[in-house]
């Protein structure tokens, strides 16, 4: 099954929008990459922040659904890991966390720019509907969207409770 590409003029979108969300590195760096995308009608496209930052690229883009959703499976894992393992087996399931944790950056850096375009057009999608000013919407735009030091910082404390939760509750 395929996806059907759809332009952000059919979604009401304009690349002004897109601009103000994404911020300075719109045209620079996330155009080109976008229609990349929509010309070959596929969503993978690589990109290095993504692949080497994994979490904290998504924080720092704002996208902490996908932070807390990713957080999710790793505890998922650990829980797996913890009723179904025996001593044995440990040091194998970490090696196989750590994989999971390489796919998971290589995922996020073949699909991360479509993701972002994914959010970015979610956001403009929810702002539009309620802000039927222009300059209201640029303004929620630029604030909603653009990046996120403490976005960063955020990510951070979410990984930091993974970590004590995984090792305290499940001694991983």
């Amino acid at each position: 099954m395929s996806e059907v590409t759809v332009s952000n003029e059919e979604l009401g979108q304009n690349e002004d929008q897109l601009a103000a969300f994404v911020g300075k590195k719109y045209s620079s760096y996330y155009e080109k990459k976008w229609a990349k995308i929509d010309g070959k009608n596929n969503q993978t496209s690589w990109n290095f922040a993504a692949f080497f930052l994994h979490l904290f690229w998504l924080g720092y883009r704002k996208m902490y659904g996908y932070v807390l959703l990713i957080i999710g499976i790793f505890l998922v894992f650990d829980l797996v890991t913890f009723l179904v393992a025996d001593p044995e087996n440990v040091a194998l399931l970490m090696r196989l966390n750590n994989s999971i944790g390489l796919g998971m950056g290589v995922a996020l850096g073949l699909f991360g720019n479509y993701m972002y375009r994914h959010h970015a057009r979610k956001q403009i999608e929810k702002i539009s509907s309620v802000e039927p000013n222009r300059e209201q919407q640029e303004e929620l735009l630029h604030k909603k969207g653009g990046r996120s030091w403490l976005g960063v910082f955020y990510t951070f404390l979410i990984v930091i409770g993974y970590a004590i939760v995984s090792t305290l509750v499940f001694g991983i």
